[in-house]
């Protein structure tokens, strides 16, 4: 009966002292708003990175130019690294990946896109990776030089009308027509072909101005077990045949290692960023309940006169701030669920497949958190409207 009483009468003490207590609200809204946030959208893209990267299987070594990924802008492959590599000890295919910008016109209209350039035979191999899957029409046809596969993106959004399946784009002085368009990817990688043409490589090295060298090899080791052995035998041969080591070897798990340490990362910064936020909160609290003390003294003098305990004293104080804790918590994981969706929704606008993250022990372990914060906020204050002498008090009042 005595906590009831207690909850009951913090309630009302808050309610009486409205605008302190919704400004101190706002603290801890804003701070486990953005930690929620955060959070949620920084989980779901680790879980979205993570369904790609199993897409790409863990068989999959991908041939990089360059020793370092700021090399690999200038750096070159050289024209028949495939064939060595699809030759080398337990590699079962390797296919270059040709990756240029060219000027493209639709009914007059003249954009730049991203054009890569594939072995169609090869086709099967992009599909089994979760890069180039049909959303319509058909794929390229090895006897179809000049036929094109399109991003989503590049169909709709990037000239002024949308280009539908057998029309044709002018690439260079070169006429192509369309016979597919690609579903939307949201892996980094794949999401280079949202707004890319892709065609024959043989046909994109003939309208091309430039000297095409693969801008990546891709290759499949025969035996998950063998992965690293495998790589290893492409490392010596590509460096046998290169004179040295010019290029990087990259396994899923080690794209993945390097992604899961880059987010982490980042998951640190922004949370430590957010968490300046419910710092101010805390520090809110805590002034709003010193103000409180300070003008209840009267009020803390009278319940001691009639025998109030400084237990009962300090567990009243520290509920009025785990109050504000709790609804501020409440509030603050209602608009960062928001948030973070409204996060996912322009993401998947933008061609990234973010789904955020809801979890219950993310909800859970926010409102805990915000509890915790409101009640550790408000000790401090309590202890001292507890240790006050009823005579004192009132004198003071």
């Amino acid at each position: 009966m005595i906590d009831v009483e207690i909850f009951k009468t913090a309630a009302r003490n808050l309610r009486r002292q409205k605008l302190v207590s919704y400004l101190t609200l706002i603290g801890i809204i804003i701070g486990i708003a953005a930690v929620v946030a955060l959070i949620s959208s920084v989980q779901g893209l680790n879980n979205a990175v993570e369904k790609q990267f199993e897409k790409m299987g863990s068989t999959t070594i991908m041939v990089i130019p360059g020793g370092s990924l700021t090399e690999s802008m200038l750096a070159k492959l050289q024209e028949d690294d495939a064939d060595t590599v699809a030759n080398v000890k337990g590699v079962e295919y390797a296919t270059p990946l040709y990756v240029v910008s060219e000027r493209a016109e639709f009914k007059g209209e003249k954009k730049t896109a991203i054009t890569a350039g594939i072995d169609p035979a090869m086709q099967e191999k992009y599909k089994e990776l979760g890069i180039i899957e049909l959303a319509e029409g058909r794929e390229l046809n090895s006897n179809e030089k000049y036929g094109i596969l399109i991003g989503d993106r590049l169909a709709k959004g990037i000239f002024k009308e949308d280009i539908s399946v057998r029309q044709r784009i002018l690439l260079g002085e070169k006429e192509l027509r369309v016979v597919g368009i690609i579903k939307p990817q949201g892996s980094a990688f794949g999401a280079v072909f949202n707004s890319a043409i892709i065609m024959n490589s043989e046909a994109l090295k003939e309208i091309s101005a430039e000297t095409l060298t693969p801008y990546r090899i891709i290759a499949k080791a025969v035996k998950k077990d063998d992965i690293e052995e495998t790589k290893q035998r492409v490392e010596d041969a590509l460096k046998r045949k290169h004179g040295k080591k010019d290029f990087m070897l990259m396994t899923q798990g080690q794209i993945q290692e390097s992604a899961a340490s880059v987010l982490g990362i980042i998951q640190i910064v922004l949370i430590g960023i957010a968490a300046i936020s419910l710092v101010a909160g805390g520090l809110g609290i805590m002034n709003t309940m010193f103000m409180a003390i300070t003008e209840r003294t009267k009020e803390i003098g009278v319940m001691k006169a009639v025998g109030a305990t400084n237990t009962f004293v300090l567990t009243l104080f520290l509920a009025e701030s785990c109050f504000i804790g709790f609804i501020g918590g409440i509030i603050g994981i209602a608009f960062g669920l928001s948030l973070s969706s409204i996060i996912s929704l322009i993401a998947t606008a933008a061609g990234f497949e973010l789904e955020p993250y809801l979890g219950l022990d993310l909800i859970l372990g926010a409102l805990v958190f915000s509890v915790l914060i409101g009640t550790i906020s408000g000790l401090i204050p309590s202890l001292r409207g507890a240790r006050m002498e009823p005579v004192e008090a009132l004198r003071d009042a």
